[in-house]
């Protein structure tokens, strides 16, 4: 070969190996681009997400604000559970009232909500936002764990179709140590809610039982049988 004919193929060589670089380097960025632009999309996504739920707590508070409400209060859930509780009939054994009161308070009858209105502080129903079950005590309410979380129970347990009037509202049989004339127990204090009923015993064996609204108004009665909760 001419020394012109091999300088010629030299540079075809060159040239091949320069594209080809290019090529490996254009095809690297591209994957980098696209790996770039899928993670922009995921993060947009989680930003979208977390924005919606600060706008529908600032509209909640706001509505809270205007209306006088709590904050975190269910109306349509509280409606509800104190329509239900009208219905129960307490005269029955005891076992069987306490299934339905915990079914009138929009929980599940399981393991976990085996306590339910079944001792002397357990007894209020208080059906919440659902937003509203990932609050915290923060030694706010006297006599209760500093922070006692309660969305891990809250949200299995609490019934959230149609047939309790609000798919995405929340329940628990929350305690009433606090309770009296300032509220400060931990459905009106920690989930800043009102409570849908309220088990009372009264009576100088403590064996009637009575279910009163957030107010204190009497709204049912009877005098369950069998094995009663304990007094403390």
């Amino acid at each position: 070969l001419s020394l012109s004919s091999q300088i010629s193929s030299r540079e075809g060589e060159v040239s091949s190996a320069l594209f080809c670089t290019r090529a490996t380097h254009s095809s690297t960025d591209d994957r980098r681009l696209s790996a770039l632009a899928a993670s922009t999309r995921k993060l947009r996504a989680v930003l979208m997400r977390a924005l919606i739920t600060i706008l529908a707590l600032l509209s909640v508070a706001a509505f809270a604000a205007v209306s006088g409400q709590p904050a975190g209060l269910n109306a349509a859930r509280m409606a509800k559970a104190e329509s239900l509780a009208k219905e129960v009939s307490l005269n029955g054994d005891f076992s069987e009232v306490r299934r339905q009161l915990v079914s009138a308070c929009g929980l599940k009858n399981s393991y976990q909500t085996g306590h339910c209105f079944g001792d002397y502080n357990h007894v209020d129903c208080c059906t919440m936002q659902m937003e509203y079950s990932t609050e915290l005590n923060n030694n706010r309410v006297a006599g209760m764990h500093a922070t006692n979380p309660l969305a891990h129970v809250i949200n299995p347990n609490s019934i959230q179709d149609s047939s309790f009037a609000d798919a995405q509202g929340g329940s628990w049989c929350t305690c009433h140590i606090g309770a009296g004339n300032n509220k400060q127990d931990v459905c009106h204090i920690q989930f800043q809610s009102k409570i849908g009923f309220k088990l009372v015993w009264c009576g100088a064996d403590y064996d009637l039982a009575i279910l009163v609204d957030d107010d204190g108004v009497l709204i049912n009665s009877g005098k369950p049988t069998g094995s009663l909760p304990p007094l403390s």
